[in-house]
C-alpha cells in the first residue's frame, strides 16, 4: 500500500497535473454510459418513476453499489478461492472491473482479455481469447464511436500487418 501511495504522489508531481484527477474518478465519461450497471440502473430508475415511487433517483446509484459489491465478491473468489495463477487471475479481475464497474468505455475490456489470453490455463481459451482481443483492439475505437473511412484503413492495415509479422513468426 505504502508503494502504491508513493508511486501515485511521484507520478502526479512528476506530470504536474495536480491531485484534482483522483477526485474525478468518481466522474464517469458521460451519465448516459453502457456500463450494465447503469443501464439497469436508469431502467430501474424508469421503473420507479412510472409507479410514482419518490426512490427513482437512488437506482443508478444504488446499482452501481450492488455492481462494485459483486465486483469486490468475485475478486475475493478469484483471488483465494479458485487459486489461480496471478496473471491469468489479474485478467479475470480487470475484466470483472470492466463489467460490474459504473462506468465502462470499449478498450476497458481489453485490458482483462489481454492478460486472460497471455495466461490462459489451455492453448484453445488463450488463442481464442487472444484473436477476440486483437478484433476487439482494432475494430473499437476509444470514443467508442463509429470509425471514419481512413479509421477503418488504418485497421484494416494494422491488421494485415499483424498477420504478415505471426506468419513470418
Amino acid at each position: 500500500a505504502a508503494v502504491s501511495a508513493a508511486t501515485t504522489v511521484a507520478a502526479t508531481v512528476t506530470a504536474g497535473t495536480g491531485y484534482g484527477w483522483i477526485g474525478a474518478l468518481g466522474t464517469p465519461v458521460s451519465p448516459q454510459n453502457w456500463a450494465l450497471t447503469s443501464l439497469l440502473g436508469r431502467a430501474t430508475g424508469h421503473l420507479l418513476d412510472r409507479l410514482g415511487s419518490g426512490l427513482a433517483p437512488l437506482a443508478v446509484p444504488g446499482w452501481h453499489l450492488l455492481g462494485l459489491l459483486a465486483t469486490a465478491v468475485a475478486i475475493l473468489l478469484i483471488w483465494l478461492r479458485l487459486r489461480l495463477k496471478p496473471v491469468y487471475a489479474l485478467g479475470l479481475s480487470l475484466l470483472v472491473v470492466a463489467v460490474f464497474g459504473p462506468a465502462i468505455r470499449p478498450w476497458y475490456v481489453l485490458w482483462g482479455l489481454f492478460l486472460i489470453a497471455a495466461a490462459a490455463p489451455s492453448t484453445s481459451v488463450g488463442h481464442r481469447v487472444a484473436a477476440l482481443a486483437g478484433v476487439l483492439a482494432l475494430a473499437v475505437l476509444p470514443s467508442g464511436g463509429p470509425a471514419d473511412a481512413g479509421q477503418l484503413v488504418l485497421a484494416v492495415c494494422g491488421g494485415l500487418l499483424g498477420v504478415v509479422v505471426l506468419w513470418q513468426a
